[in-house]
């Protein structure tokens, strides 16, 4: 079975900066520091901000002290940052003038830094420098044949001199390390090990381990590459090592057990690997910063291991692993899922066979699946839904139909059907047997049932249906789910209650920590683990009963569950949850990492004043006063964490302003409009997505009182009584106003970010209804609607739009001579093929009509568009699917005079020449 992915959050980095990126570091606060190409990106988890390096060259290492500083490796340059009073970052040049070092010229990229309580050292290729924070003493030391890997061990500075061997500081010179001189070889790293000695991580040759002055073949697990596969590296704190390889894939290997983990971050070079403050594993790559929560018992299976479909249940069959989907059967092959071919519809459900193979429902049919992997049909449109093996009559099948009860019986290979109800009852869901011929059943549309059969079980003698009358409401919909407590008893849940099922006795069963059942609410389903654990789930959520019997939820939001269709429990203890097109795996023996939660910090505080000019104020908790007059004063907070940040909720009140709390909202900042003198306290509350809550450090201010409330102006109004009535008026109706208008700025944006919410839950239901589920590409309405979308947005930016019309070349033939099946399995991986052709995110490639695709191209002339045609064309030549295709391109810059149609119209002439002449070509309309 594939391993997986735990919950993970991508973080692309400012889109304005060019995207190459080599090295990420975090404070112990939680702010982020990526270093790239144009200098430090730092990131509060609200915004970017990029620090460009004085000779404005490119940042190659980062290191925090886990204090306040930031020490940075750039080109020719290095120093550290620090953030000022304000919080933003500010950095110290550390760099000697060049013409003090020995080969300056050289002085290029600083490739590591390493903090030890004797300084702090800078690695470049011929140079090493130590720089003593307490003295600012800066000493370096230089050598023509490079220098290797840094490590801080055991008390000493190890250094490799490459052609030399591995050294240590002593003092101001290196000597070196006993056996050192082994080690002459390129070695990017050394990683301790925890039963002594170091693991070489090399650029060339095996993985080795030197320890007491010997080199010896280190036994890696046969699944590790070769140590010249990994750039990036980090020593976890448990003692094992995360390897970023630059396949996108990071390698988590634990030195003392040898176990090995894979998994897949993203598709692209990982340059640099570093501890998150929040737990987890921060991992950096050309374009994004990953963070990694891991250790962690839930992973996810998704679309990148092939998997399509609704999950209706993960079986394990002999060496095998079986996904029972929407999408049909799959099987693991080669660590992806693939299908069958045993079944072309939805299935259902899957029940292995004493005596070798196994069952299959089917849409309409029930399977033999061989124990060869061949599969036979046994019963056309018999619409089976649920199998299961009676425990009476163990050569008896009990089967859950569209329409009711059926039962087989095996006779050797073949089964035969016993029973079959006739007239429609509903879909049946569950199937309990109380006794020999005694069954509990849950019907959709029925509701609960109990059923007798006859001795030969070819009749029903008995039917109960269970209502009102027997103390069980069903709610809005007549729908039952049961789940086995005990020898006889049953927990029945509708969508209006729990109920306990004892000797055909219904009792309300309290279930503490799930929902109360409201009537309308969508069913909660029970499931229950070989070991008697039980599970329940509803929708995205998922609940586990303790050892209290008490119901806790099982968080799954990280993973993005989109809707839990089925729970397996297989025999290694795992939990299998279905999802769409998606399975995520628990593993009881892996225990989460449950780091303190980062607090909501102060971002910034900008003040404005009646001219216009803006400053930042202070947040290092120095009094502040500001002079009598008018400002807008903008504050900015949040937890700078990346667990569901989405999630995160905040409640804030400015003292001297307002009293009350603000209700919970995900706003981050509010701008107040100030003219009271007196007093101003800033309070934040935070709650982040598992409901813990913190305060942020009050922001505190004063503003001075205006000239007219010194002491020596109350004479003044002793004489001006009267002009100063009208002008305390004056003022106050002013100042209500103000605080009106501040309160409705302040209400405007609450409501944009509730709209903001509602518009992204609208998207994704609209995603969800938007896919074309053969190929996975955007389907004929949503195409559509991103035609329209596309060419009003052209219309405004006046720019060319382009679409590219590509029709599968004689399909009609090869589904003639190769079959349906294969026919839909070339049109599923040309939906692969086409997406990744394209490289922009804003061209849409979709599926047209039958073999005919589309893509969408905004912003693309004419040429650009016979490009993109060229490339898919070229693409799905290439691809192993033995086919071709024709395209058709049209462009044309969108206005209010031109029609949408005339564009396709278009384009479908151009592709009806490419046929003509010749197939397999690319043609353009003119």
């Amino acid at each position: 079975m594939p391993q997986g992915l735990p919950p993970l959050h991508v973080t692309q980095i400012d889109p304005d900066v060019y995207p190459r990126f080599y090295s990420v570091a975090q404070s112990p606060d939680g702010l982020l520091f990526v270093a790239g190409e144009e200098g430090i990106h730092s990131y509060d988890g609200r915004e970017w901000t990029t620090t460009r390096l004085p000779n404005q060259r490119f940042v190659r290492s980062l290191e925090h002290d886990g204090m306040e500083t930031l020490y940075v490796g750039g080109y020719g340059q290095f120093g550290y940052l620090e953030l000022d009073d304000t919080r933003r970052p500010v950095f110290t040049d550390l760099t000697p003038e060049l013409s003090s070092i020995i080969d300056s010229e050289n002085l290029a990229d600083i490739w590591h830094i390493e903090i030890t309580p004797n300084g702090v050292f800078f690695r470049a290729l011929y140079h090493l420098f130590q720089y003593k924070p307490e003295s600012g003493d800066l000493t370096v030391w230089h050598h023509p044949d490079r220098f290797g890997g840094v490590l801080w061990h055991e008390g000493e500075l190890w250094v490799q001199f490459r052609q030399l061997g591995l050294q240590r500081l002593d003092g101001e010179e290196f000597t070196m390390v006993p056996g050192g001189q082994q080690l002459t070889e390129h070695i990017i790293a050394f990683l301790p090990l925890p039963g002594g000695g170091l693991l070489t991580m090399g650029r060339e040759g095996p993985w080795q381990h030197f320890h007491k002055g010997q080199l010896s073949l280190w036994a890696a697990p046969e699944s590790l590459p070769s140590p010249d596969n990994f750039d990036a590296y980090q020593v976890l704190p448990d003692g094992s090592f995360a390897l970023g390889a630059a396949d996108g894939h990071v390698h988590l290997l634990d030195p003392s057990s040898l176990s090995h983990r894979v998994f897949r971050v993203a598709f692209d070079f990982i340059s640099d690997l570093a501890i998150s403050v929040d737990g987890g594993l921060l991992v950096q790559t050309d374009q994004a910063t990953t963070h990694l929560f891991w250790p962690h018992p839930w992973t996810k299976l998704g679309t990148e291991s092939g998997l399509v479909g609704r999950v209706n249940e993960i079986v394990r069959w002999g060496e095998d692993w079986i996904a029972i989907t929407s999408a049909g059967a799959q099987r693991v092959h080669f660590g992806r899922f693939e299908p069958t071919g045993w079944s072309n519809f939805e299935t259902w459900d899957w029940m292995d066979l004493d005596s070798g193979g196994a069952l299959l429902a089917d849409s309409f049919n029930l399977l033999r699946i061989t124990e060869t992997g061949g599969a036979r049909q046994l019963f056309l449109d018999l619409y089976p839904r649920k199998l299961q093996e009676s425990q009476y009559r163990t050569d008896h099948v009990l089967i859950g139909t569209e329409h009711g009860l059926s039962i087989v019986r095996q006779k050797g290979e073949d089964f035969d059907l016993v029973f079959q109800q006739q007239g429609f009852t509903g879909l049946i869901t569950e199937i309990m047997e109380l006794a020999d011929g005694d069954l509990l059943m849950s019907i959709n549309g029925t509701g609960l049932v109990r059923a007798t059969l006859s001795d030969d079980w070819r009749a029903i003698e008995i039917w109960r249906v269970y209502s009102s009358d027997d103390g069980l409401d069903y709610g809005a919909v007549v729908e039952a789910d049961i789940v086995k407590t005990s020898s006889n008893d049953f927990l029945v849940s509708t969508r209006a209650g729990y109920y306990n099922w004892e000797g055909g006795q219904l009792k309300p069963q309290p279930l503490p920590g799930l929902p109360v059942p409201d009537g309308q609410s969508p069913l909660i389903r029970f499931d229950r683990s070989p070991d008697g654990e039980r599970w329940a789930y509803q929708q995205r959520q998922l609940w586990r009963e303790d050892d209290q019997s008490r119901w806790r939820v099982e968080d799954l939001s990280e993973l993005n569950p989109v809707v839990i269709a089925s729970l397996s429990f297989m025999d290694d203890g795992r939990i299998m949850v279905g999802d769409q097109a998606a399975v995520h795996q628990f593993q009881p023996a892996v225990e989460a990492d449950h780091p303190t939660p980062l607090p909501v910090r102060m971002r910034s505080a900008q003040l404005t004043d009646a001219s216009g000019r803006t400053r930042r104020l202070p947040l290092d908790g120095r009094e502040l006063v500001l002079p009598f007059g008018e400002y807008s004063i903008r504050l900015d907070y949040g937890i700078p964490s990346f667990r569901q940040s989405q999630a995160n909720r905040y409640r804030a009140r400015l003292i001297g302003f307002e009293e009350e709390f603000s209700d919970w909202v995900p706003t981050t900042g509010y701008t107040y409009t100030l003219r009271n003198p007196g007093i101003k306290r800033f309070e934040v509350q935070a709650r982040d997505h598992l409901g813990s809550v913190s305060e942020m450090t009050p922001f505190e201010f004063r503003m001075e009182a205006p000239w007219y409330s010194t002491a020596w102006a109350r004479a003044i109004w002793a004489i001006l009584i009267f002009a100063s009535l009208i002008f305390f008026f004056r003022v106050l109706i002013r100042w209500r106003l103000a605080r009106l208008e501040a309160e409705r700025q302040r209400l405007a944006e609450m409501v944009d970010q509730r709209t903001a919410d509602l518009a992204a839950a609208v998207r994704k239901l609209r995603n969800m209804a938007n896919v074309d589920g053969l190929t996975g590409l955007a389907n004929r309405r949503r195409l559509d609607e991103y035609l329209k979308e596309a060419w009003v947005r052209c219309i405004d930016r006046q720019c060319d739009l382009a679409i590219a019309l590509l029709d599968i070349d004689h399909f009609k033939a090869y589904n003639d001579t190769h079959g349906h099946p294969a026919g839909d399995e070339v049109l599923r991986k040309m939906g692969d093929v086409l997406a990744c052709a394209l490289r922009r995110n804003e061209d849409v490639a979709a599926r047209y009509g039958g073999e005919e695709f589309m893509v969408v191209l905004p912003a693309a002339d004419l040429e650009h568009a016979l490009e993109i045609g060229e490339v898919l064309r070229a693409a799905v030549e290439a691809s192993p699917l033995g086919i071709t295709a024709s395209v058709g391109v049209a462009s044309t810059r969108p206005d209010e005079n031109k029609k949408l149609e005339d564009l396709i119209n278009t384009a479908d002439q151009a592709l009806y020449r490419a046929k003509q002449m010749g197939r397999n070509r690319v043609d353009m309309g003119l």
